[in-house]
Protein backbone atom coordinates (compact mmCIF):
# COMPACT_ATOMS: atom_id res chain seq x y z
CA UNK A 1 0.00 0.00 0.00
CA UNK A 2 2.87 2.65 1.08
CA UNK A 3 4.34 1.80 -2.24
CA UNK A 4 0.87 2.15 -4.35
CA UNK A 5 1.23 5.93 -2.63
CA UNK A 6 4.65 6.47 -3.40
CA UNK A 7 4.39 5.77 -7.05
CA UNK A 8 0.73 8.18 -6.94
CA UNK A 9 1.98 10.52 -5.24
CA UNK A 10 5.32 10.71 -7.64
CA UNK A 11 2.57 10.66 -10.92
CA UNK A 12 0.73 13.63 -9.94
CA UNK A 13 4.55 15.54 -8.99
CA UNK A 14 5.02 15.27 -12.51
CA UNK A 15 2.31 16.01 -13.55
CA UNK A 16 2.29 19.04 -11.52
CA UNK A 17 5.88 20.10 -12.32
CA UNK A 18 4.64 19.86 -15.82
CA UNK A 19 1.62 21.98 -15.79
CA UNK A 20 2.58 24.87 -13.52
CA UNK A 21 6.12 25.00 -13.93
CA UNK A 22 6.06 25.60 -17.59
CA UNK A 23 4.77 29.22 -18.98
CA UNK A 24 1.44 29.46 -20.10
CA UNK A 25 2.44 29.73 -23.54
CA UNK A 26 3.58 26.04 -23.40
CA UNK A 27 1.73 24.46 -20.76
CA UNK A 28 -0.75 23.22 -24.23
CA UNK A 29 2.08 21.40 -25.08
CA UNK A 30 3.38 20.18 -22.11
CA UNK A 31 -0.29 18.55 -21.80
CA UNK A 32 -0.90 17.23 -24.43
CA UNK A 33 2.37 15.46 -26.48
CA UNK A 34 0.53 14.67 -29.13
CA UNK A 35 0.03 18.46 -29.92
CA UNK A 36 3.96 18.75 -30.46
CA UNK A 37 4.34 15.77 -33.12
CA UNK A 38 1.82 18.30 -34.87
CA UNK A 39 3.21 21.05 -34.75
CA UNK A 40 6.83 19.33 -36.14
CA UNK A 41 4.84 17.55 -38.67
CA UNK A 42 3.48 21.66 -39.18
CA UNK A 43 6.92 23.21 -39.08
CA UNK A 44 7.53 20.75 -42.23
CA UNK A 45 4.67 22.55 -44.33
CA UNK A 46 6.09 25.63 -43.72
CA UNK A 47 6.76 26.74 -39.85
CA UNK A 48 10.70 27.57 -39.16
CA UNK A 49 12.05 24.73 -36.94
CA UNK A 50 13.93 27.69 -35.17
CA UNK A 51 10.53 29.64 -34.29
CA UNK A 52 9.77 26.46 -32.80
CA UNK A 53 12.32 25.91 -30.98
CA UNK A 54 12.25 29.46 -29.36
CA UNK A 55 8.86 29.12 -28.06
CA UNK A 56 9.98 25.77 -26.16
CA UNK A 57 12.70 27.75 -24.49
CA UNK A 58 11.46 27.59 -21.11
CA UNK A 59 13.62 29.39 -17.48
CA UNK A 60 15.83 26.61 -16.79
CA UNK A 61 16.41 28.34 -13.25
CA UNK A 62 12.85 27.71 -12.25
CA UNK A 63 12.68 24.76 -13.35
CA UNK A 64 15.45 23.50 -11.69
CA UNK A 65 14.56 24.91 -8.23
CA UNK A 66 10.52 23.62 -8.61
CA UNK A 67 12.15 20.16 -9.44
CA UNK A 68 14.67 20.61 -6.15
CA UNK A 69 11.07 22.10 -4.25
CA UNK A 70 8.95 19.08 -5.61
CA UNK A 71 12.27 16.48 -4.66
CA UNK A 72 12.36 17.81 -0.93
CA UNK A 73 8.91 17.66 -0.78
CA UNK A 74 8.80 13.92 -1.49
CA UNK A 75 11.47 13.54 0.79
CA UNK A 76 9.86 14.72 3.64
CA UNK A 77 6.34 12.77 2.74
CA UNK A 78 8.82 9.72 2.60
CA UNK A 79 10.94 10.30 5.89
CA UNK A 80 7.47 11.00 7.34
CA UNK A 81 5.86 7.47 6.23
CA UNK A 82 8.94 6.08 7.50
CA UNK A 83 9.48 7.79 10.86
CA UNK A 84 6.90 7.35 14.11
CA UNK A 85 4.20 10.25 13.86
CA UNK A 86 5.20 11.24 17.47
CA UNK A 87 8.34 12.91 15.94
CA UNK A 88 5.79 15.26 13.68
CA UNK A 89 7.67 15.94 10.68
CA UNK A 90 4.93 17.37 8.96
CA UNK A 91 5.84 20.73 10.73
CA UNK A 92 8.86 20.64 8.00
CA UNK A 93 6.27 20.56 5.13
CA UNK A 94 6.37 24.38 4.67
CA UNK A 95 9.71 24.55 3.56
CA UNK A 96 9.54 23.52 -0.04
CA UNK A 97 7.11 26.10 -0.15
CA UNK A 98 9.72 28.73 0.39
CA UNK A 99 11.42 27.43 -3.25
CA UNK A 100 7.86 27.22 -4.97
CA UNK A 101 7.64 30.58 -4.28
CA UNK A 102 11.27 31.60 -5.54
CA UNK A 103 9.95 30.37 -9.05
CA UNK A 104 7.52 32.94 -8.73
CA UNK A 105 4.66 30.46 -9.62
CA UNK A 106 1.64 30.80 -7.44
CA UNK A 107 -0.11 27.89 -9.24
CA UNK A 108 2.93 25.38 -8.14
CA UNK A 109 2.53 27.07 -4.68
CA UNK A 110 -0.87 26.12 -4.66
CA UNK A 111 -0.26 22.39 -5.61
CA UNK A 112 2.30 21.67 -3.42
CA UNK A 113 0.97 23.06 -0.70
CA UNK A 114 -2.19 20.94 -1.42
CA UNK A 115 -0.13 17.82 -2.09
CA UNK A 116 1.02 18.27 1.34
CA UNK A 117 -1.92 18.60 3.50
CA UNK A 118 -3.20 15.68 1.78
CA UNK A 119 -0.04 13.87 2.43
CA UNK A 120 0.26 14.82 6.11
CA UNK A 121 -3.61 13.52 6.76
CA UNK A 122 -2.15 10.13 4.77
CA UNK A 123 0.30 9.53 6.78
CA UNK A 124 -1.55 10.12 9.44
CA UNK A 125 -4.00 7.66 8.41
CA UNK A 126 -1.39 5.00 7.76
CA UNK A 127 0.35 5.05 11.17
CA UNK A 128 -2.97 5.34 13.19
CA UNK A 129 -3.35 1.90 14.30
CA UNK A 130 0.73 1.32 15.20
CA UNK A 131 -0.10 4.80 17.44
CA UNK A 132 -0.58 4.75 21.30
CA UNK A 133 -4.34 5.44 21.87
CA UNK A 134 -3.80 8.00 24.00
CA UNK A 135 -1.33 9.98 21.59
CA UNK A 136 -3.79 9.70 18.72
CA UNK A 137 -5.79 12.38 19.37
CA UNK A 138 -2.70 14.67 20.17
CA UNK A 139 -0.69 13.81 17.35
CA UNK A 140 -3.72 14.44 15.18
CA UNK A 141 -3.97 17.77 16.72
CA UNK A 142 -0.81 18.53 15.73
CA UNK A 143 -1.52 17.10 11.83
CA UNK A 144 -4.51 19.37 11.60
CA UNK A 145 -2.47 21.99 12.91
CA UNK A 146 0.82 21.23 10.43
CA UNK A 147 -2.16 21.71 7.76
CA UNK A 148 -3.27 24.84 9.02
CA UNK A 149 0.48 26.01 9.65
CA UNK A 150 0.61 24.34 5.90
CA UNK A 151 -2.35 26.60 4.11
CA UNK A 152 -1.58 29.62 5.99
CA UNK A 153 2.23 29.79 4.91
CA UNK A 154 1.02 29.03 1.20
CA UNK A 155 -1.67 31.97 1.79
CA UNK A 156 1.61 34.44 2.91
CA UNK A 157 3.43 33.12 0.05
CA UNK A 158 0.67 33.72 -2.25
CA UNK A 159 0.33 37.04 -0.93
CA UNK A 160 4.25 38.27 -1.24
CA UNK A 161 4.00 36.80 -4.78
CA UNK A 162 1.12 38.66 -6.13
CA UNK A 163 2.52 42.22 -4.06
CA UNK A 164 5.50 41.33 -6.32
CA UNK A 165 3.58 41.21 -9.62
CA UNK A 166 1.80 44.25 -8.66
CA UNK A 167 5.02 46.01 -8.12
CA UNK A 168 6.93 44.29 -11.86
CA UNK A 169 3.59 45.03 -13.62
CA UNK A 170 3.85 48.84 -12.14
CA UNK A 171 7.16 49.43 -12.72
CA UNK A 172 6.53 48.01 -16.71
CA UNK A 173 3.85 50.70 -16.98
CA UNK A 174 5.71 53.08 -15.15
CA UNK A 175 8.66 52.62 -17.78
CA UNK A 176 6.02 52.09 -20.56
CA UNK A 177 4.57 55.40 -19.37
CA UNK A 178 8.04 56.68 -19.32
CA UNK A 179 9.01 55.76 -22.76
CA UNK A 180 6.11 57.09 -24.48
CA UNK A 181 6.92 60.44 -22.35
CA UNK A 182 10.25 60.45 -23.82
CA UNK A 183 9.22 59.50 -27.55
CA UNK A 184 6.77 61.96 -27.12
CA UNK A 185 9.41 64.85 -25.79
CA UNK A 186 11.54 63.49 -28.66
CA UNK A 187 8.85 64.81 -30.90
CA UNK A 188 7.99 68.14 -29.44
CA UNK A 189 11.54 68.66 -29.41
CA UNK A 190 12.16 67.99 -33.03
CA UNK A 191 8.46 69.98 -33.44
CA UNK A 192 9.93 72.74 -31.74
CA UNK A 193 12.97 73.10 -33.57
CA UNK A 194 10.95 72.24 -37.12
CA UNK A 195 9.02 75.32 -35.53
CA UNK A 196 12.43 77.36 -34.91
CA UNK A 197 13.75 76.36 -38.56
CA UNK A 198 10.26 77.77 -40.16
CA UNK A 199 10.77 80.97 -38.02
CA UNK A 200 14.12 81.83 -38.87
CA UNK A 201 12.88 81.38 -42.50
CA UNK A 202 9.83 83.17 -42.25
CA UNK A 203 11.99 85.76 -40.31
CA UNK A 204 15.00 85.72 -43.34
CA UNK A 205 11.78 85.57 -46.04
CA UNK A 206 10.53 88.99 -44.31
CA UNK A 207 13.95 90.51 -44.32
CA UNK A 208 14.49 89.83 -47.92
CA UNK A 209 11.00 91.13 -48.41
CA UNK A 210 11.83 94.22 -46.62
CA UNK A 211 14.97 94.64 -48.36
CA UNK A 212 13.30 93.95 -51.56
CA UNK A 213 11.19 96.79 -51.07
CA UNK A 214 14.05 98.71 -49.69
CA UNK A 215 15.64 98.67 -53.10
CA UNK A 216 12.32 99.13 -54.84
CA UNK A 217 12.16 102.10 -52.95
CA UNK A 218 15.44 103.41 -53.65
CA UNK A 219 15.25 102.46 -57.70
CA UNK A 220 11.81 104.49 -57.70
CA UNK A 221 13.57 106.99 -56.19
CA UNK A 222 16.59 107.19 -58.22
CA UNK A 223 14.78 106.63 -61.32
CA UNK A 224 12.38 109.63 -60.82
CA UNK A 225 15.47 111.62 -60.01
CA UNK A 226 17.80 110.53 -62.92
CA UNK A 227 15.18 109.90 -65.93
CA UNK A 228 14.06 113.84 -65.23
CA UNK A 229 16.89 115.57 -66.14
CA UNK A 230 16.95 113.69 -69.56
CA UNK A 231 13.39 114.40 -70.38
CA UNK A 232 13.36 118.02 -69.53
CA UNK A 233 16.67 118.09 -71.37
CA UNK A 234 14.85 116.43 -74.72
CA UNK A 235 11.53 118.62 -74.30
CA UNK A 236 13.44 121.74 -74.21
CA UNK A 237 15.70 121.06 -77.08
CA UNK A 238 12.37 119.91 -78.75
CA UNK A 239 11.01 122.99 -78.01
CA UNK A 240 13.98 124.85 -79.30
CA UNK A 241 13.93 122.82 -82.32
CA UNK A 242 10.57 124.20 -83.12
CA UNK A 243 11.67 127.77 -82.53
CA UNK A 244 14.56 127.37 -84.73
CA UNK A 245 12.30 125.86 -87.58
CA UNK A 246 9.87 129.55 -87.29
CA UNK A 247 13.46 131.57 -86.98
CA UNK A 248 15.75 130.56 -90.37
CA UNK A 249 18.33 132.59 -87.75
CA UNK A 250 18.61 129.84 -85.73
CA UNK A 251 19.31 127.45 -88.03
CA UNK A 252 22.92 127.08 -87.77
CA UNK A 253 22.37 125.83 -83.45
CA UNK A 254 20.23 122.80 -85.06
CA UNK A 255 23.31 120.04 -85.48
CA UNK A 256 24.50 120.82 -81.82
CA UNK A 257 20.90 120.89 -80.31
CA UNK A 258 20.63 117.21 -82.34
CA UNK A 259 24.09 116.21 -80.83
CA UNK A 260 22.27 116.89 -77.19
CA UNK A 261 19.28 115.37 -78.09
CA UNK A 262 20.78 112.30 -78.99
CA UNK A 263 22.82 112.03 -75.97
CA UNK A 264 19.75 112.72 -73.55
CA UNK A 265 18.32 109.95 -75.72
CA UNK A 266 21.41 107.62 -75.11
CA UNK A 267 21.29 108.51 -71.38
CA UNK A 268 17.51 107.26 -70.97
CA UNK A 269 18.38 103.77 -73.03
CA UNK A 270 21.18 103.38 -70.51
CA UNK A 271 19.21 104.02 -67.61
CA UNK A 272 16.82 101.54 -69.02
CA UNK A 273 19.28 99.06 -69.80
CA UNK A 274 20.30 99.19 -66.16
CA UNK A 275 16.83 98.60 -64.50
CA UNK A 276 16.74 95.50 -67.29
CA UNK A 277 19.78 94.13 -66.59
CA UNK A 278 18.71 94.94 -62.56
CA UNK A 279 15.71 92.54 -62.86
CA UNK A 280 17.15 89.70 -65.05
CA UNK A 281 19.39 89.85 -62.15
CA UNK A 282 16.62 89.33 -59.76
CA UNK A 283 14.54 86.78 -61.80
CA UNK A 284 17.91 84.64 -61.67
CA UNK A 285 17.87 84.60 -65.38
CA UNK A 286 20.84 86.01 -67.14
CA UNK A 287 22.25 84.12 -70.04
CA UNK A 288 25.91 83.86 -71.40
CA UNK A 289 26.59 84.14 -74.87
CA UNK A 290 30.36 82.94 -75.04
CA UNK A 291 32.58 83.47 -77.95
CA UNK A 292 36.32 84.16 -78.54
CA UNK A 293 37.11 87.74 -79.26
CA UNK A 294 40.25 90.06 -79.72
CA UNK A 295 40.48 92.03 -76.22
CA UNK A 296 42.33 94.77 -77.81
CA UNK A 297 39.96 95.24 -79.91
CA UNK A 298 36.57 95.20 -78.01
CA UNK A 299 38.96 97.86 -76.20
CA UNK A 300 40.20 100.05 -78.85
CA UNK A 301 36.67 100.25 -80.56
CA UNK A 302 34.64 100.86 -76.69
CA UNK A 303 37.36 103.99 -76.72
CA UNK A 304 36.30 105.11 -80.05
CA UNK A 305 33.15 105.14 -79.14
CA UNK A 306 33.08 107.07 -76.30
CA UNK A 307 35.87 109.24 -77.53
CA UNK A 308 32.75 111.77 -78.65
CA UNK A 309 32.15 111.80 -74.76
CA UNK A 310 35.63 112.85 -73.52
CA UNK A 311 35.96 115.45 -76.15
CA UNK A 312 32.65 117.40 -75.08
CA UNK A 313 34.27 117.65 -71.63
CA UNK A 314 37.86 118.36 -73.44
CA UNK A 315 39.52 115.31 -72.27
CA UNK A 316 42.39 112.73 -73.84
CA UNK A 317 40.87 109.27 -73.99
CA UNK A 318 44.11 106.73 -74.49
CA UNK A 319 43.98 103.26 -75.27
CA UNK A 320 47.21 101.60 -74.21
CA UNK A 321 47.12 97.58 -76.13
CA UNK A 322 49.25 94.79 -75.78
CA UNK A 323 52.09 94.00 -78.47
CA UNK A 324 50.26 90.95 -79.42
CA UNK A 325 46.75 90.45 -79.72
CA UNK A 326 44.69 88.83 -76.61
CA UNK A 327 42.49 86.11 -77.56
CA UNK A 328 39.71 85.71 -74.86
CA UNK A 329 36.70 83.43 -74.99
CA UNK A 330 33.87 84.85 -72.98
CA UNK A 331 30.33 87.05 -73.40
CA UNK A 332 31.70 90.26 -75.61
CA UNK A 333 28.33 91.93 -74.57
CA UNK A 334 29.20 91.89 -71.13
CA UNK A 335 32.38 92.97 -71.56
CA UNK A 336 31.19 95.60 -73.80
CA UNK A 337 28.57 96.85 -71.02
CA UNK A 338 31.02 96.80 -67.91
CA UNK A 339 33.80 98.58 -70.24
CA UNK A 340 30.99 101.24 -70.95
CA UNK A 341 30.37 101.63 -67.80
CA UNK A 342 33.90 102.13 -66.26
CA UNK A 343 35.25 104.31 -68.81
CA UNK A 344 31.88 106.41 -69.07
CA UNK A 345 32.20 106.91 -65.10
CA UNK A 346 35.71 107.74 -65.51
CA UNK A 347 35.07 110.18 -68.17
CA UNK A 348 31.78 111.15 -66.08
CA UNK A 349 34.08 112.12 -62.74
CA UNK A 350 36.99 113.51 -64.05
CA UNK A 351 37.24 117.57 -65.24
CA UNK A 352 41.42 117.64 -66.39
CA UNK A 353 43.67 115.74 -68.02
CA UNK A 354 41.76 112.35 -69.24
CA UNK A 355 41.71 108.57 -69.04
CA UNK A 356 44.13 106.35 -70.30
CA UNK A 357 42.49 102.38 -71.18
CA UNK A 358 45.56 99.52 -71.19
CA UNK A 359 44.98 96.26 -71.77
CA UNK A 360 47.46 93.25 -70.61
CA UNK A 361 48.19 89.94 -69.21
CA UNK A 362 49.28 90.16 -65.77
CA UNK A 363 51.80 87.14 -63.94
CA UNK A 364 49.11 84.79 -63.31
CA UNK A 365 47.80 84.38 -66.58
CA UNK A 366 44.63 86.21 -66.28
CA UNK A 367 43.75 88.76 -68.81
CA UNK A 368 42.92 92.56 -67.48
CA UNK A 369 41.73 96.12 -68.42
CA UNK A 370 42.64 99.21 -66.27
CA UNK A 371 40.83 102.18 -66.35
CA UNK A 372 42.76 104.99 -65.46
CA UNK A 373 41.35 108.82 -64.81
CA UNK A 374 42.90 112.16 -63.42
CA UNK A 375 39.89 112.89 -61.12
CA UNK A 376 39.40 113.58 -58.12
CA UNK A 377 39.27 110.35 -56.31
CA UNK A 378 37.31 108.66 -54.59
CA UNK A 379 36.75 109.03 -50.20
CA UNK A 380 38.35 105.95 -48.19
CA UNK A 381 34.69 105.60 -46.74
CA UNK A 382 32.82 105.78 -50.40
CA UNK A 383 35.27 102.67 -51.32
CA UNK A 384 33.37 100.32 -49.17
CA UNK A 385 30.16 101.14 -50.93
CA UNK A 386 30.65 102.64 -54.37
CA UNK A 387 29.71 98.71 -56.01
CA UNK A 388 26.03 98.66 -53.98
CA UNK A 389 23.19 99.38 -55.79
CA UNK A 390 21.58 103.13 -55.76
CA UNK A 391 24.73 104.49 -53.64
CA UNK A 392 25.17 107.80 -54.42
CA UNK A 393 28.53 110.18 -53.61
CA UNK A 394 29.23 113.73 -55.12
CA UNK A 395 32.07 115.31 -56.41
CA UNK A 396 33.67 118.96 -56.62
CA UNK A 397 31.74 119.29 -59.87
CA UNK A 398 28.73 118.64 -58.39
CA UNK A 399 27.95 115.51 -60.77
CA UNK A 400 25.87 112.29 -58.98
CA UNK A 401 26.94 108.88 -59.41
CA UNK A 402 26.88 106.10 -58.67
CA UNK A 403 23.51 105.06 -58.88
CA UNK A 404 23.00 101.38 -60.94
CA UNK A 405 26.45 101.13 -62.66
CA UNK A 406 28.78 100.10 -61.18
CA UNK A 407 26.59 97.49 -59.03
CA UNK A 408 25.92 95.98 -62.71
CA UNK A 409 29.39 96.18 -63.45
CA UNK A 410 30.36 94.25 -60.88
CA UNK A 411 27.37 91.58 -61.10
CA UNK A 412 28.25 91.21 -64.87
CA UNK A 413 31.78 90.14 -64.22
CA UNK A 414 30.55 87.92 -61.39
CA UNK A 415 28.62 86.20 -64.08
CA UNK A 416 31.82 86.12 -66.36
CA UNK A 417 33.72 84.31 -63.45
CA UNK A 418 35.70 87.82 -63.67
CA UNK A 419 36.27 90.59 -60.84
CA UNK A 420 36.38 94.36 -60.78
CA UNK A 421 39.10 95.93 -58.13
CA UNK A 422 39.50 99.65 -57.56
CA UNK A 423 42.30 101.76 -56.07
CA UNK A 424 41.64 105.43 -55.59
CA UNK A 425 43.59 108.29 -53.91
CA UNK A 426 41.34 111.56 -53.09
CA UNK A 427 43.26 114.05 -55.37
CA UNK A 428 45.22 111.95 -57.97
CA UNK A 429 42.36 109.72 -59.33
CA UNK A 430 41.06 106.11 -59.72
CA UNK A 431 42.06 102.78 -60.99
CA UNK A 432 39.44 100.54 -62.04
CA UNK A 433 40.80 97.03 -62.77
CA UNK A 434 38.42 94.41 -65.13
CA UNK A 435 40.30 90.80 -64.75
CA UNK A 436 39.26 87.94 -66.92
CA UNK A 437 40.82 84.42 -65.07
CA UNK A 438 43.11 82.65 -67.08
CA UNK A 439 40.29 80.29 -68.02
CA UNK A 440 38.82 82.62 -70.32
CA UNK A 441 42.39 83.38 -72.28
CA UNK A 442 42.78 81.56 -75.57
CA UNK A 443 46.29 80.83 -76.79
CA UNK A 444 45.78 80.84 -80.27
CA UNK A 445 47.73 82.19 -83.01
CA UNK A 446 45.17 83.53 -85.79
CA UNK A 447 46.61 84.25 -89.69
CA UNK A 448 44.80 87.65 -90.02
CA UNK A 449 44.30 90.10 -87.42
CA UNK A 450 41.84 93.26 -87.38
CA UNK A 451 43.39 96.56 -88.64
CA UNK A 452 42.08 98.25 -85.73
CA UNK A 453 44.57 96.78 -83.70
CA UNK A 454 46.76 99.59 -82.33
CA UNK A 455 44.73 102.23 -83.27
CA UNK A 456 44.46 104.92 -80.49
CA UNK A 457 41.33 107.10 -80.36
CA UNK A 458 43.01 110.84 -80.11
CA UNK A 459 41.35 113.61 -78.23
Amino acid sequence: MQYSLAAAARRSWRCTVRLVVLPPDLRWIASTPSRVQTSTTSSDSGVQPAALAASLQVDRGAVLVAALAVAIALLEVALDLCTPLELDLASMYPLPLLLAAYTRRRALLWALSLLLAIATLLVYELHAESTISILKDEILYNRLLDVVALLVTTAVLHVWLRSLDVRESQSRLLGEQNRRLETANRLLLDHEAQIRRQNEELKLRHQDALASNARTSRMLVAVSHDIRTPVQAIGLLAEMMRRTGEDPALASRVPQMAQQLQGNAAAMVSMVSDLLDLARFDSGHMDLKEDTFVLDELVTAKCRELGALAQSKSLSLVAQISSAPIWVRSDPGKVQRVLSNLIGNAIKFTALGGVTVSVGLDGSGSAFVRVTDTGRGIEPEALQRIFDEYAQAGNADGERGWGLGLAISRRLAGALGARIDVESELGNGSTFTLALPPRCVVDIAPLTLAPSIGERPGS
